[in-house]
């Protein structure tokens, strides 16, 4: 039964009959517009909730990524850091080396003296000074400190094995630059170190 048979029958059928048909035929058609609204509103609803479904990934993933970099950044700090403590730390540990030698040399040399040893003043001076310049190429000139223990050395060399104070000198200063050196290497690193 199509819809010209309906209205055929219901023109035929009577007015309260027509009027029936009528009402049927407006309100299957405000139903099927229903439809048709509901399902405009439910595509407008899902394009809704898909924009503000990506709009929400773009801002999860944009946080993510600031996250990272973030995170990348500090660990390459962290292995800056790291990278310059310990070679600052081997330094220290050269220096120190150097500078144990240089007055090991001078007390050995002292010692020999005073137990009545001869021994060249020549060959102490010439270990003395390359330990010396072992130690000054790893100094930095422009430091006062390290001018200074450089200033002791030369001291130490010109007393030719007279005492112990330029030798005492030495150390402290070589203390002072060490302990200004160990608390740089915990500043970068972040840490404990023992000297």
């Amino acid at each position: 039964m199509g819809l010209n048979t309906i209205t055929y029958e219901a023109a035929t059928a009577g007015p309260t009959q027509y009027a029936l048909a009528v009402a049927s035929v407006i309100s299957a058609a405000g139903a099927w517009v229903g439809v048709f609204v509901q399902r405009g509103n439910a595509k407008r609803q899902i394009d809704s909730a898909q924009r503000a479904l990506s709009e929400q990934l773009a801002a999860s993933a944009k946080l993510a990524s600031q996250q990272i970099e973030a995170a990348a950044r500090n660990t390459a700090q962290q292995a800056r850091a790291s990278v310059i403590a310990t070679s600052r730390q081997r330094w220290v540990d050269a220096v120190r080396d150097d500078v144990a030698h240089f007055l090991a040399h001078e007390e050995s040399y002292r010692l020999a003296q005073s137990s009545g040893e001869t021994r060249s003043s020549t060959e102490r001076n010439r270990e003395l000074l390359l330990l010396m310049r072992r130690i000054q190429l790893r100094l930095n000139p422009s430091e006062p400190r390290h001018q200074n223990l450089l200033r002791a050395l030369m001291k130490v060399i010109q007393e030719s094995g007279l005492g112990t104070a330029a030798s005492d000198e030495v150390l402290a200063i070589s203390h002072e630059i060490f302990e200004s050196e160990a608390q740089a290497v915990m500043a970068e690193a972040g840490g404990e170190l023992s000297l």
